[in-house]
C-alpha cells in the first residue's frame, strides 16, 4: 500500500518540481516528492503519511491540485 501511494504521490509531484512555478508551490511539491521516496523506501513512514495526508486535505479544502483527490 505504501508503495502504492508513493509512487502516485511521486508521479505528481515530479512535474510540478520541474515547471516555473512560485516558490511555495516548489516547496510543497518537493516536500511531497521526498515524504514519496520514504515511503517508498519504508523509512519513517509515519511522517512521511502524516505529510502527504495533510497535503492532500489542503489542497480538497482548497481546490488547487488533484492529488488530494487522486489520493483520496
Amino acid at each position: 500500500m505504501r508503495l502504492v501511494v508513493g509512487t502516485v504521490v511521486l508521479w505528481h509531484a515530479g512535474p510540478g518540481l520541474w515547471s516555473d512555478s512560485p516558490l511555495h508551490t516548489i516547496a510543497v511539491y518537493g516536500s511531497l516528492a521526498l515524504a514519496a521516496l520514504l515511503l517508498i523506501a519504508g523509512l519513517w513512514t509515519p511522517v512521511a503519511g502524516a505529510v502527504v495526508a495533510v497535503v492532500a486535505v489542503f489542497e480538497i479544502l482548497t481546490g488547487e491540485l488533484a492529488v488530494g483527490r487522486l489520493l483520496a
